[in-house]
């Protein structure tokens, strides 16, 4: 018995450690892992001295020493336009995703399954938008989400029916959507009813991912900062619906496409957004809401710029910051993988600013005070 107590000491003493290390010892290297490569982001400083720049070739060297930037960079001989540079983002953002992925523990695996049915969303309405408007436009997809993981994006793209696309949805696993599209297939194929269908179906099928993204939100450990930064992200691209029908005065047309899952906004008080006559009534509105002061640097933004990619970058900001209010208590859970993936998301539109001021020799003095060296 002398000799069995310590090997029963030490077996139940490893147990525990492989408990602790399973759950946490994953983590710390997750957490350290994305730590350094959003270390190698592109931010604020590397764009402001980009846009001094006279060349691409010099405004390229902005971005050394950044991951997207040295992707970049070493295919900039098939640069021409702004969409090269954009198809190149979300081909690099891809391979980012499928390096990280493999690192996930399990917790964090089934919230990058969920999270990144939003590009399959993206793909799926491109393809039903030409079918419905009869396009023999070519479809501009993201090489992100489980049909293209599942080998089926070429599939999706020679789809020549609603049929098609169901069939394409439900092989990769989509269930949930594959219904939404289903039932809606009879209304989409009248000519008078394709067009109002087609909106209504998009709505529905962003309700449902949205839904998901929540639920799995509550349910994971971390929730205390998975949910404000999900639900806040939400609420502020409701804000930024509104904020732009409010610009192209479309507020009613807009009312009934805005989603119905919502964090701290309500139906009624997104109703009430949608009353504002113009910016200004919707920056008194807002002050009864706790987005109150970034709802104003969205107005501020658009009344400046009407640049949508900058007020894209201003809301992953706010939502960054709804995650490292309590960062210390984030690291061992999917927190850091939604920190990541927001920090990306955010790195792929200041990048895409950048080129798109580039490309249409747009004057970015204007940009400048949107642009704050040290904001992350």
């Amino acid at each position: 018995m002398v000799f069995l107590t310590p090997v029963i000491f030490l077996f139940i003493l490893a147990y525990f450690t492989s408990l602790s290390t399973r759950r946490y010892g994953a983590y710390g290297f997750l957490a350290s892992l994305l730590k350094g490569k959003e270390a190698k982001c592109i931010t604020e400083h590397h764009v402001k001295d980009a846009l001094r720049k006279k060349s691409l070739e010099e405004a390229l060297e902005s971005f050394s020493g950044t991951e997207l930037g040295t992707y970049i960079s070493e295919r900039s001989a098939a640069i021409k336009t702004y969409d090269d540079v954009e198809n190149l983002a979300y081909e690099h953002l891809s391979k980012d995703y499928s390096f990280v992925k493999t690192y996930l523990p399990k917790d964090s695996l089934a919230f990058y399954n969920i999270y990144v049915e939003k590009y399959d969303l993206f793909n799926i309405k491109q393809v039903i938008r030409r079918l419905v408007l009869k396009s023999l436009h070519k479809v501009n997809f993201i090489p992100l989400g489980k049909i293209y993981e599942s080998g089926l994006l070429g599939k999706l793209e020679e789809a020549s029916s609603i049929d098609d696309v169901v069939n394409v949805v439900r092989q990769a696993g989509l269930y949930d959507y594959s219904v939404i599209i289903e039932e809606a297939q009879p209304k989409l194929s009248s000519e008078r009813e394709a067009y109002r269908t087609r909106v209504l179906l998009e709505k529905r099928l962003d309700e449902e991912y949205l839904s998901k993204l929540m639920k799995i939100s509550l349910k994971l450990r971390g929730r205390e900062q998975l949910l404000p930064a999900i639900g806040s992200l939400i609420d502020l691209n409701i804000v930024n619906i509104v904020v732009r029908s409010i610009a192209s005065k479309s507020q009613k047309d807009v009312g009934e496409l805005i989603p119905e899952v919502f964090y701290v906004l309500t139906k009624e008080g997104v109703k009430s957004l949608l009353d504002a006559r113009n910016f200004e009534e919707l920056s008194e509105k807002l002050e009864h809401t706790p987005y109150s002061e970034i709802g104003k640097k969205i107005i501020d933004i658009y009344k400046t710029t009407g640049d949508v990619l900058l007020v894209e970058k201003e809301i992953l900001d706010y939502a960054l910051g709804k995650i490292k209010e309590n960062v210390s208590t984030a690291l061992h859970t999917p927190a850091v993988l939604l920190h990541y993936f927001l920090t990306k998301e955010r790195e792929i539109k200041l990048t895409l600013l950048f080129f798109r001021l580039f490309f249409q020799k747009i004057p970015y003095e204007k940009y400048l005070p949107y642009l704050k060296v040290g904001v992350s």
